[in-house]
């Protein structure tokens, strides 16, 4: 599939999205969050051509999300052929693995099987989010493509989640696993995961093309241990109005980069550096410590 005309697309597949189908070239969030610090433009270029490193969690999240949304590669459970079902160690269950991977569906340990299971069961069993993943009131894994006014570069969204009630706001919501759902886990996940920026990048889109001239965005946070919690989360105007801030550096930078042809890594000149800011309280306690 290829992009060449601003517009949304409800059938694309994640592998499409994220191979992204624009000719020219499209920033998506995660991109966006790939060009600025402590990321640059070198990484960004490297894991848009070559994709991310594939990790563990990457299937668990990506299963927990096709058993909540309602859509996505099949799942598959693969019982390791060692003495561990959990080893997936040996030759031949590395195969069987690879086999499902091929074949176009996600390999989960049988850990992990079980776990995703339980936490769709959680989020159903929850009245809220049962309203907001209502298949009847909304649209999974809807894509957009639209090109920016101000930088004249392409972008793309890939939303978890459209709710829209007859007569009601547009509710765009987002999806993610976590360990926990204390607050202030959560605040940390949203700033060290650059999700503050996610936000306002969706809703740019989402107006752009025309969905909804005032929609809203939720994240929906769900611990991936018992007994599985479930943390509905917006985000402070002060956050969102960072993460503006921030993606219009990223555009900026995109559309430079593009331009040039240069994806710049770190600087070739050394860099004097200083300790952590916290580094001097932290002498300031032990010496406390000490002298008592």
């Amino acid at each position: 599939m290829t992009i060449t005309e601003p517009g949304v697309v409800y059938d694309m597949t994640d592998d499409e999205y994220h191979a992204d189908p624009v000719e020219a070239g499209s920033l998506s969030s995660s991109g966006a969050r790939d060009l600025l610090p402590p990321s640059c433009p070198a990484l960004y270029r490297f894991r848009a051509d070559n994709g991310e490193e594939h990790k563990r969690a990457f299937d668990l999240g990506h299963a927990a999300h096709t058993l909540n949304l309602g859509t996505g590669k099949p799942l598959v459970k693969v019982v390791g052929s060692g003495k561990d079902p959990e080893s997936w160690n040996t030759n031949a269950t590395k195969d069987e693995v690879q086999a499902v991977r091929d074949a176009g569906s996600v390999p989960l340990h049988p850990s992990d099987y079980e776990t995703v299971h339980a936490m769709a069961a959680a989020l159903r069993a929850d009245r809220t989010c049962a309203a907001l993943f209502n298949p009847e009131h909304g649209q999974a894994e809807v894509s957009g493509f639209w090109v920016d006014a101000e930088f004249d570069v392409w972008r793309r969204f890939r939303t978890d989640w459209l709710n829209q009630r007859p007569g009601r706001r547009l509710l765009v919501v987002d999806y993610k696993t976590t360990d926990s759902v204390d607050p202030r886990a959560i605040q940390k996940a949203v700033h060290t995961h650059g999700y503050y920026m996610q936000q306002p990048f969706y809703l740019d889109g989402v107006e752009a093309l025309g969905l909804a001239e005032d929609p809203a965005f939720l994240f929906v946070f769900q611990m991936k241990k018992p007994p599985y919690l479930v943390q509905i989360v917006t985000l402070k105007p002060s956050a969102v109005e960072l993460g503006r801030d921030r993606n219009r550096a990223a555009l900026e930078r995109f559309r430079d980069c593009q331009k040039t042809g240069i994806w710049p890594g770190p600087t070739a000149e050394p860099l004097e550096i200083d300790l952590p800011r916290y580094a001097s309280y932290q002498w300031a306690d032990e010496q406390d410590m000490t002298d008592d």
